[in-house]
């Protein structure tokens, strides 16, 4: 909150300095007051600011975040050593509910970031119980800087729905 405070106050001294020298520079001026408002309003909201992170581009194709784009990356290594297989980004789960009359009805969508089928090492095949194809299992995967509280509830949804658990890098 005082950082918050502190922040706010100086974007504010920017903005009067721009507003009060509009004259001599009028396109730097003008510049500088959406900077400044920008930066006072992302201080007040900083969950839009995740939002509005840098597109990284790899290949053609746009990330949300670094650490998506290098997670993607690595991905790739292994698939192209046979680590993992059937690669998919962005795969989209839709979240159901009952309505009054019993009817399963769409509400949402939940989007992770990959999925894909992964050989499991010799340690993690003794854990490994009851599956279709001893060795292999599905992973769907979440790059995770900062959890919000929507995707913590969709992520759960999407487990508790599909009987799958997500596993957050």
């Amino acid at each position: 909150m005082i950082a918050q405070l502190i922040l706010s106050s100086v974007l504010a001294a920017i903005l009067l300095y721009a507003w009060t020298e509009h004259r001599r520079s009028p396109a730097v001026a003008i510049l500088t007051v959406l900077v400044a408002t920008a930066g006072i309003y992302f201080v007040w909201v900083p969950e839009h600011s995740t939002q509005l992170a840098e597109l990284v581009g790899i290949e053609g194709d746009y990330f949300g975040s670094k650490r998506e784009a290098a997670r993607w990356v690595h991905l790739k290594m292994l698939e192209k050593d046979g680590t993992v297989w059937d690669l998919q980004r962005s795969p989209r789960f839709k979240l159901h509910t009952t309505n009054p009359a019993g009817l399963k009805v769409e509400i949402s969508e939940y989007t992770a970031d990959y999925s894909y089928k992964e050989r499991l090492d010799a340690k993690m095949l003794a854990v490994q119980l009851f599956e279709e194809a001893p060795g292999v299992v599905d992973v769907v995967e979440e790059c995770k800087g900062y959890p919000t509280a929507d995707w913590i509830l969709r992520r759960k949804w999407v487990e508790a729905e599909y009987g799958i658990k997500i596993r957050v890098t």
